[in-house]
């Protein structure tokens, strides 16, 4: 968690957007290169499968495992207290991804919504 403040701090940007982006893209590249694989092969099942998946994976381990190492490690104050910003964009994610599963079609723009 301290790694986290001092490259946050280094890059000048924001903890929450390194907890919330940085990290999970990084410890997902394995997944994002299948799911466009997918998607260039036509297999949007699958793409939005994976997608879906690690985006879940991400929301239920990561975030909370973060919160928790940093408790126990060095009391570091990290919670899960998300700002209007955050909660914004956490709100219109959930909404987008919803219409997707629930139109059941898909084309280039779903990909590029994703």
């Amino acid at each position: 968690v301290d790694t986290i403040d001092g490259f946050a701090q280094r890059m000048h940007i924001s903890q929450v957007f390194t907890s919330m982006v940085i990290i999970p893209f990084f410890s997902n590249v394995a997944e994002q290169v299948s799911a466009f694989l997918f998607a260039y092969r036509n297999e949007m099942d699958l793409c939005i499968g994976v997608t879906v998946g690690s985006a879940i994976q991400i929301a239920t381990f990561v975030l909370p495992g973060s919160v928790l190492m940093g408790y126990f490690m060095d009391d570091v104050p990290m919670t899960l207290f998300f700002r209007g910003y955050e909660t914004v964009c956490l709100f219109f994610s959930v909404l987008v991804v919803g219409a997707i599963l629930q139109g059941g079609t898909t084309n280039w723009m779903t990909g590029c919504m994703l």
